[in-house]
């Protein structure tokens, strides 16, 4: 009997933290999920999601958030910081398959929110309830996840994050992502469409916006093909508008997977 269902079970029973199923040997969610929206603490539930007894466990992180410290760059940033301002408090800790670790805090008061980040400082994300990590005791290409023996979420609280990370991770800097354009923008090309010349560029924009929000690959697939026929001037083939979504979906699975460490 594979280890995973229990351990799912645990979390949700033991610990209140929402599970979900991802691929076995993969950090990302099965196709056709709706990802960590879908984690959950019913046993019913979670029973019937782990069809797949090898499927590896998501843990959405909306009862904590998480430092993700990856590999060695991301080791010498936080010894660095260690340095400066003390060692980090005792909290959880689990040791990722890339040699790194995420180091869970409880999610702030006084109106701060940790919001998902990518490599807000050299090698280190942070996970929060838009986010999820992969948990012990899932297997990935390059290894497998495991808890620090000395930091075991049911031997350890979990504890608030010192102020000068917590002010880092919600500094506006952090909050902001530099590249993603806002709702309103891609609201307007949706209505406007696009004239020949901006189609694929315009196209792989809309499929990567879907994407990043956990829409379906084969329903983004087919709102590409709808806003093609009606707002692309002229509409490109099929066979383009099917290559674009492929491309776009393979290189939303390799970041979440990178991510998601």
């Amino acid at each position: 009997m594979s280890e995973m269902l229990p351990a799912a079970l645990a979390y949700a029973e033991k610990l209140g933290w929402p599970v979900f199923p991802l691929v076995p040997g993969r950090k990302v969610p099965r196709a056709g999920s709706n990802g960590h929206l879908e984690a959950t603490t019913d046993p019913v539930l979670i029973r019937k999601m782990w069809a797949d007894p090898a499927s590896n466990i998501g843990i959405r992180c909306s009862e904590f958030w998480v430092l993700d410290v990856d590999g060695i760059e991301g080791a010498d940033w936080l010894c660095d910081r260690e340095k400066e301002h003390g060692p980090l408090p005792r909290t959880v800790r689990q040791i990722t398959q890339s040699h790194g670790s995420h180091v869970l805090f409880l999610n702030p008061t006084e109106g701060r929110r940790v919001v998902n980040r990518a490599r807000f400082a050299p090698g280190c994300d942070t996970r929060s309830a838009e986010g999820y990590i992969v948990v012990a005791p899932s297997r990935a290409e390059r290894g497998v996840y495991a808890w620090d023996v000395d930091f075991h979420p049911l031997e350890t609280e979990i504890s608030e994050a010192p102020e000068w990370l917590l002010a880092l991770v919600t500094s506006p800097a952090a909050q902001s992502p530099r590249t993603a354009a806002p709702p309103d923008q891609f609201a307007a090309l949706v209505a406007a469409g696009v004239d020949e010349g901006g189609r694929n560029a315009t196209l792989t924009r809309l499929a990567g916006y879907f994407l990043r929000r956990y829409v379906d690959p084969y329903v983004t697939l087919e709102m590409l093909r709808l806003w093609n026929r009606d707002r692309c001037r002229p509409p490109l083939p099929d066979s383009d508008v099917v290559t674009i979504a492929r491309s776009v979906a393979n290189r939303e699975a390799a970041r979440r997977e990178t991510r998601n460490g």
